[in-house]
């Protein structure tokens, strides 16, 4: 019974022990609470559901197969596999009390999380005519019930200005896997902090959703 901490679910980010949301979700079925979404769902519409108020499925944006049944019989945080891909998940807190015996269903849209925690600090106008760069930590730790190795961060390739470090020093723009940072191993419970620093060009114009977008992979 998948419940929450297994799959990609094990490595969480956090900013002053606050979880860093990889998407927002809106929508969901009596009783049943998303908490966080895996960044791989994508945007678009996932599927909530229920055919008897105690096992309940996920299924991802653009997914045609529901995920394996999870039965929620008692309260707390499970995890909702989609059916094409684990890695595709919806963690959700079930309150028993407020669930039903009949059928349940409903959309959940996922989308972009913005001012999200991060680097979400604004820049001023008198910062962007001059310049900006400022630098950020996120905690990354193992919330899994098994030891995660070779964790390794990169930057997407379409994001400008963010750049990732393991010591705050040397900075570095990874856009691969294979060029990724290295983040070693992760015991269960521990943390490791990760850098980040953003540059805003003197000049550069207003943009108000600008994404922060980066990508981890482990193995456990």
């Amino acid at each position: 019974m998948p419940v929450a901490g297994e799959h990609s679910d094990a490595l969480r980010l956090q900013v002053d022990s606050t979880d860093v949301l990889h998407l927002a979700a809106v929508g969901t079925v009596p009783g049943v609470v998303p908490l966080a979404a895996a960044g791989r769902n994508g945007r678009g519409y996932g599927r909530l559901q229920s055919d008897d108020g105690v096992n309940y499925t996920w299924t991802a944006p653009g997914s045609s197969t529901r995920g394996p049944a999870v039965q929620c019989s008692v309260d707390g945080d499970y995890l909702l596999c989609d059916g094409e891909d684990v890695c595709k998940w919806l963690r959700v807190r079930i309150y028993t009390s407020y669930t039903r015996s009949s059928p349940v269903s409903s959309l959940v849209h996922l989308g972009d999380v913005y001012a999200g925690g991060t680097t979400d600090d604004d820049v001023t106008a008198a910062e962007a005519t001059a310049g900006d760069v400022a630098t950020y930590t996120i905690t990354l730790t193992n919330a899994g019930r098994v030891g995660i190795d070779s964790i390794v961060a990169w930057v997407d390739a379409a994001v400008s200005g963010i750049e990732i470090s393991t010591d705050g020093v040397s900075y570095s723009t990874p856009t691969t896997e294979s060029t990724g940072l290295s983040l070693g191993a992760l015991a269960i419970d521990a943390s490791i902090t990760l850098y980040l620093r953003r540059t805003i060009s003197a000049g550069a114009g207003a943009d108000p959703d600008v994404l922060d977008l980066l990508h981890f992979a482990f193995d456990a």
